[in-house]
């Protein structure tokens, strides 16, 4: 399986962290070091990252490949099972990801990156807003999406992380902090985690 992105990525670290855990053998492709914007085009017309090459097929959306990933290489495993109800709360857990809580994030910090605008009070709070909910997910169950570590979690802890990376205050949200320490316990290689927060960091 080759991964087109970089380790500063949560996304991409994400992808990599499920590949770890099912033991599936992988090769990143560095975005900016060893792909031209051609050919990071003809992969994913949306220049986004990641992206997973696995025999040919073409995947990208980190959320969408760690679905596919689970689903091909794995059995009925628990990061992301067979039963329909528990996949759905997994499913309905990322699109909160995906929907919300992600694009809040990423989306100022984006800006700060490729157009050097500040970010101001109002969106620094704008940006945990979401956090408020992942609180009281947590207030119900262990993990993101019940009572084991999913994919959901993987997804989740990336971005958590980033935003701890950012200086973003979590410490009213304790529960947060909790799970991410319970993370670290649970998620295969997660010290790749801090090396990509730190370049991140060393960068903006």
């Amino acid at each position: 399986v080759e991964i087109y992105g970089v380790i500063q990525s949560p996304p991409t670290r994400a992808v990599i962290f499920v590949l770890k855990a099912i033991g599936v053998p992988y090769e990143l492709k560095n975005i900016i070091n060893d792909v031209t914007r051609e050919e990071w085009k003809e992969l994913n017309p949306q220049l986004t990252i990641p992206v997973m090459v696995d025999d040919g097929f073409v995947l990208s959306e980190s959320r969408s490949i760690m679905q596919y990933l689970v689903d091909k290489y794995a059995e009925d495993d628990p990061l992301y099972p067979k039963d329909l109800k528990a996949r759905a709360l997994i499913d309905a857990r990322l699109g909160f990801d995906c929907g919300s809580w992600w694009p809040k994030v990423y989306s100022p910090i984006r800006n700060l990156i490729f157009m050097n605008k500040k970010i101001t009070e109002e969106t620094a709070a704008s940006m945990l807003e979401p956090l408020s909910v992942v609180e009281e997910f947590l207030s119900r169950n262990k993990w993101i999406a019940g009572p084991k570590m999913t994919i959901a979690d993987i997804s989740y802890f990336v971005i958590a992380t980033a935003c701890l990376a950012f200086k973003m205050d979590l410490k009213p949200y304790p529960k947060i902090l909790k799970w991410i320490e319970e993370c670290k316990q649970n998620i295969r290689g997660y010290q790749l985690n801090e090396e990509g927060c730190e370049i991140f960091r060393q960068q903006f």
